[in-house]
């Protein structure tokens, strides 16, 4: 692919899986750190705004932004990658006449909303738990309780990180609910015992459907974090079985179509349950780059692959025909530690990003799990002192090339520990 490729993100570290391919790419982003510093020794041309907007439609928005793509882009409409599309960046892009490598903000919006998602799995009768949709205030506290049992879940249509998925275990939790969202549709659902995977996928320009193998997702729960919201993922280890893997599959490769079929294009990934008598649900569709895509870019291409899922939602938005994608098995695991969900913190203290061993001793700089040599360590990414963390951002990341989730599908001890004692060196207030 020759036509220069603009990633607006304010986070550096997403760049990271796109670095390793054979693209032309150009990053706009809001802070210096090690990891922009790596991607320009890569040869990789970088703006940094150092601003505070945490916001993609402003950055892009920027006249230094707007000068740096007219600079740079040999002629050509800018192709403009982002992580999450919204109506404002459809907005700008077409003000400015610029190429969107992503889907407009209504298509995410209809797939990824999940109070419309879920009418769509009604719909084609997709396997999923006991839901319905009602306002906030014409199904009781006992209404409910009797059609899904306690706790049942109320979601509303969009959310980041569990920040709007809400269990209700009691009449007073659900009336303080109600009162400050009365009349709002919400999604009423049963909560189902077991795990939840995930996976990544892309639509093709042609209407193919690539599917990679699920990840078994890491419960906030471990952490105290959101109930509901996840910590993390891994691929690998024989946590799911073959039966299910086939039964996840074919669910994505029907969603998949019906994307295509209206119009959609590249990378979006599935949530499932997995209840203990095996049973696979589906749970949610992220219809846009998901929070794994650069770090599964960076396994796909340890793992030997010339032709990864992110190349291929590139080129779906530039109708070029590439290599044949070959679905991979590997080992990998991530681990996202979050920040008050409430509250906007300044980090006063931390240690600098890098690979780290067991005992949390640091090895070397790095800036994902590229650079891991041995697999007893660990890529961590701290954030800097004197940074601004939004309301419920990450605060430290942890990438292995190894398991980190038993049989019983809880973190290995020392995991959680290791989790636990980076997280501990982050001050923040």
């Amino acid at each position: 692919m020759s036509s220069p490729i603009f990633f607006v993100t304010p986070d550096a570290s997403r760049a990271v899986g796109l670095a390793l391919l054979p693209i032309d790419l150009f990053l706009v982003t809001e802070r210096k750190d090690y990891t922009v510093a790596w991607l320009q020794s890569q040869g990789i041309k970088t703006l940094v705004l150092s601003s505070n907007y945490n916001n993609t439609g402003k950055m892009l928005e920027d006249g230094r932004t707007v000068k740096f793509l007219s600079d740079n882009s040999k002629t050509q409409a800018p192709n403009i990658l982002i992580f999450k599309p919204s109506d404002k960046i459809d907005l700008i892009v077409k003000r400015n006449g610029y190429k969107l490598i992503a889907n407009q903000g209504f298509l995410n919006k209809k797939f990824e909303d999940k109070v419309s998602f879920y009418r769509l799995c009604v719909r084609y009768k997709l396997p999923i738990p006991d839901s319905m949709i009602s306002k906030l205030g014409e199904l009781s506290f006992w209404q409910a309780k009797e059609m899904f049992g306690l706790p049942f879940i109320v979601q509303f249509g969009r959310g980041w990180a569990g920040s709007t998925t809400f269990f209700i275990y009691d009449e007073n939790k659900y009336l303080e609910l109600q009162k400050k969202f009365f009349g709002t549709v919400v999604k009423f659902s049963q909560k189902i015992d077991g795990i939840t995977v995930l996976n990544n996928a892309c639509v093709t320009w042609d209407g193919k459907v690539l599917i990679s193998e699920p990840a078994v997702q890491i419960a906030g729960s471990l952490f105290g974090g959101l109930e509901g919201s996840t910590f993390g993922r891994q691929w690998g280890g024989k946590l799911i079985s073959n039966s299910q893997k086939t039964k996840i599959r074919g669910i994505t490769q029907i969603v998949g179509s019906i994307m295509a079929r209206e119009g959609y294009l590249g990378w979006f990934g599935l949530d499932f349950v997995i209840s203990q008598n095996g049973k696979v649900l589906l749970s949610e569709n992220n219809a846009r780059l998901t929070a794994s895509f650069s770090f599964y870019t960076q396994l796909e291409v340890l793992a030997g692959s010339d032709s990864t899922l992110l190349s291929h939602h590139i080129a779906s938005f530039l109708r070029e025909k590439l290599p044949t994608w070959q679905n991979q098995e590997f080992v990998g695991s991530q681990v996202s530690l979050r920040g008050d969900p409430e509250r906007i913190s300044y980090v006063k203290k931390s240690l600098p990003q890098g690979v780290y061993n067991e005992n949390l001793g640091f090895c070397r700089y790095g800036v994902g799990v590229r650079d891991l040599k041995k697999a007893s360590e660990v890529y961590i990414g701290f954030p800097q002192a004197g940074e601004r963390l939004p309301k419920n951002s990450e605060i430290v990341s942890l990438e292995m090339n190894r398991e980190v989730i038993d049989r019983k599908h809880n973190l290995y001890p020392e995991t959680r520990q290791l989790s636990r004692s980076a997280l501990s060196k982050v001050n923040c207030e």
